[in-house]
């Protein structure tokens, strides 16, 4: 029982600590969001979203290499081997740092058939995000290294410094240059590599006395392979609607990007709960892990629902404060309620999803990937004909395999308690 209290508030603190710096962060990401909302254009603000929304649904499938790198690094901190983190960062920013400079080459080769494929009418916007996505890859090491070292003050300042430098970046660029999409895809990127920078100096300090072992690094490329088709399914599912939408509905692009900006903010509380449970969940024994898992779900449904039942019920006063006269009308805000609702059995999939990543069971997880196919291929063929249609289509899938995965984990803890 003591054992549970302590893993509960250890849990808490450090849930608290990083939602602290994801909503410090997350309020200049929005008034990033705002100030861009109020001087673009409807189509140029729909194009800038559909740009992040494609960071969006990369970062998931990225954090599969996050979350390995946080199980390994969580693992050296345990067995005292920190000395070996550097080696292991260092091997995985350059595999990164080569795979951010493939996709350059190719969109510096094929630059009008990609602009085309996402209904983009100009290519310079291309080359800023070739060059922000290398700064992207390799953000999201360090970001997960101090994730596994449990270094969540660290790692929340390092998202404040990277949102505030987003923000004053992108305004003064559009303020000052030209109120076009790129120039505030520039900006964000800014913020990216600030937050790189300072992630990296920390790293440095806290690892710069280290000695490395002599022992074999783990190898993590199992980990990936396994992981990786799984996190790719749920990025569609999680932010991937943004993306879609400018795809199969370009004429709604813009005024659906209002109501995604402000209905994802949901997304704050059960990422910080995630990020915290994550490593926790790697060190700990299998009795401890059923305990974590209650609190942990308890915690998610709770703050998830009343975030959806806030917005459902004050979204249409918030889309107007926030982007004025031109985000409102009734599609805006019926997205923007259909979305918030659509959340939590969205939240609740990352969430087991994660949990099932960090204690390595993966049995039945492609399921997610092959729900992915289903709904983009019923997109592709017009089955689903509209923005409604797609989010409910979403929120389906969620709920459902949110319920499978949920049962599994308990039935799996509850065996391994009665075992122990």
């Amino acid at each position: 029982m003591l054992l549970h209290k302590i893993n509960s508030y250890n849990l808490y603190k450090d849930s608290t600590v990083m939602m602290l710096g994801i909503i410090s962060a997350n309020f200049f990401n929005m008034l990033y969001q705002v100030v861009m909302g109020r001087l673009f254009t409807i189509d140029e603000f729909g194009l800038l979203s559909s740009f992040l929304g494609v960071f969006n649904m990369l970062l998931l499938p990225l954090s599969v290499v996050a979350l390995a790198i946080t199980h390994t690094v969580s693992r050296l901190d345990l067995d005292g081997r920190r000395g070996d983190i550097r080696a292991f960062l260092l091997s995985w920013c350059i595999r990164l740092g080569l795979f951010g400079l493939v996709v350059n080459i190719i969109i510096f080769l094929f630059p009008d058939q990609i602009a085309k494929f996402f209904q983009i009418n100009r290519i310079a916007p291309l080359y800023v995000f070739g060059f922000v996505l290398i700064g992207t890859l390799i953000r999201t090491l360090f970001f997960a290294a101090l994730r596994g070292i449990e270094l969540f003050k660290v790692w929340s300042w390092g998202n404040l410094i990277q949102s505030i430098i987003r923000f004053l970046g992108g305004y003064i660029l559009v303020l000052c240059i030209s109120a076009y999409a790129g120039w505030g895809l520039l900006g964000h990127g800014l913020g990216i590599f600030a937050g790189l920078i300072f992630s990296m100096i920390n790293l440095n300090k806290y690892l710069k006395d280290e000695v490395v072992s002599g022992k074999a690094i783990p190898d993590i490329g199992s980990y990936i392979g396994q992981s990786f088709s799984v996190l790719l399914g749920l990025a569609i599912f999680l932010v991937g609607d943004i993306v879609l939408i400018r795809r199969n509905f370009p004429e709604y692009s813009g005024l659906y990007a209002y109501a995604s900006v402000l209905g994802h903010l949901i997304l704050i509380a059960p990422q910080s709960i995630c990020g915290a449970l994550f490593p926790k969940v790697v060190k700990a024994k299998s009795s401890e892990c059923l305990n974590l898992y209650r609190t942990s779900s308890r915690m998610i449904m709770g703050i998830t629902i009343i975030l959806s039942v806030i917005l459902f019920i004050f979204g249409k006063y918030l889309l107007w404060i926030l982007f004025g006269d031109q985000s409102v009308n009734n599609d805006s805000i019926r997205w923007l309620r259909y979305i918030v609702l659509s959340l939590i059995p969205i939240c609740y999939l990352q969430y087991t999803i994660q949990f099932l990543l960090a204690v390595k069971r993966f049995r039945g997880l492609w399921i997610v990937l092959l729900s992915a196919i289903f709904l983009i291929t019923f997109l592709e063929f017009g089955y689903i004909n509209s923005p409604d249609k797609l989010i409910f289509w979403m929120a389906g899938f969620s709920l459902v395999l949110s319920f499978i995965f949920d049962i599994r984990i308990r039935y799996w803890l509850s065996k391994q308690f009665i075992n122990s």
